[in-house]
Order: structure tokens, then sequence, then C-alpha cells
């Protein structure tokens, strides 16, 4: 049975503030195994004992927050849906055992949800550094896909679009994009810190960053 929640609110809103996302929509049951994952999403570790603990809070408190999905349109694929934003809560529903999770179906395309998708996590605290930094890459690479620079928007303003979208400053967004131009420039030292980016901090990231510029 559907239930409603709230007030709707629209794309731009729904990714600045996403732990309001549900209000004014029907929130269904989804089967856990007929999701795919998202393809852009910029995490790279999901670390097993949160998600155990997770999956324990929502056992004894319930789903707090709907996973955010979209209709898969393979049709020989055995998922029918594909998932935009929630990849821990999923997660932790299958180590849970629930067989279905609350989600909202929405019609994105591959621009939205890409954008809901990363900005739900480079937003989350528990998103590392280099994470952190991958994520607002892509977003970046996307706007300009979509006619960002090419559409006349110079970098200064496009890094202003994605802090304002993100929820931080302009300065933090360049850091950011620093710590990935660092990493990215040495393909075995990239693999090496994607591994175990959970151990890496954002002050740690910077210093690297720093180091890596006077050696270019």
């Amino acid at each position: 049975m559907e239930k409603k929640t709230g007030t709707g609110v629209d794309l731009d809103s729904s990714i600045i503030r996403l732990r309001d996302v549900g209000k004014g929509e029907n929130v269904v049951p989804i089967p856990v195994d007929k999701i795919k994952p998202n393809p852009y999403q910029p995490r790279k570790v999901f670390n097993e004992e949160t998600l155990k603990e997770l999956a324990q809070d929502i056992k004894d408190n319930g789903l707090l927050e709907p996973i955010i999905v979209r209709r898969f349109s393979s049709e020989s694929s055995e998922f029918l849906f594909e998932l935009i934003a929630g990849e821990r809560r999923w997660r932790a529903h299958m180590i849970a055992g629930f067989p279905n999770i609350d989600g909202i179906i929405r019609e994105y395309d591959e621009h939205q949800i890409k954008r809901v998708g990363l900005v739900e996590n480079i937003q989350r605290e528990n998103l590392n550094a280099i994470e952190t930094a991958y994520g607002i890459k892509m977003l970046r690479d996307d706007y300009i896909k979509e006619g960002g620079n090419n559409g006349g928007i110079d970098e200064k303003s496009l890094r202003a679009k994605i802090a304002k979208e993100i929820g931080k400053d302009t300065t933090t967004v360049e850091r950011y994009l620093r710590i990935y131009n660092a990493v990215s420039l040495i393909p075995e030292l990239e693999t090496l810190l994607l591994n175990n980016s959970d151990r890496v901090s954002y002050s740690d990231s910077l210093k690297f960053a720093a180091v890596s510029e006077k050696f270019r």
C-alpha cells in the first residue's frame, strides 16, 4: 500500500535538502534484489561495521529516509530499478534481511541522476576526502558536458555553482579539485589511495596536493 508525506519539492531544492526527500511524494516498497547500484556513486569504501550498525538501527527504528530510484530501462536486465540516492541504506537493508525497502520512483535523465547521486553523497559527513574530491570532479565534468564551459560559464562561476549545490564554499571546492588533480596524476598512486581512501584525511590530502604541485 502506498503512503504519502508532506509537501513536494523540485529537483534543485531536493538535492540541496536531501534529508527532507519524500515529502509530498509516494513512498512505495521496492524489492532490494531488483535495484541496480548507481554507476556514478563516488563512495569507494563501504565500512562493513557501520553498515551492520545501520542495519540494526533500521531494525530497531525503521527506515527514516526512503531511497530514490528510477525505472531501469533495459528489458533484458534482471533489475527493475536503478539507485539514485541511498546506497548505504539499501546495503544495510540487505544485511538486515529485509526483502523490500521504502523508495521514491522518479523519472530522472542521466544528468539528473549524476547530480542527485553525487550531491547526496558529497553532502554526507562520512564521505572521505578522496571520495569527495572525485565526486566534485565528476560533478564538474558533468556540468561541462551538459554545456557548462562551452555554454559560456567560466571556471570561477562553475565552481561557485558547485559550491552552492553541495553546501560548501568555493575555496573548499577548489581545494578538493586540487586533491583530485594530485591523486590522479600518477595511476599507481591513484589506485593505492582509492583503495585506502578511508585512511586518508582531508588535511593529509591537502598536504599531498601541495607537495605534488611543486614537482609538476
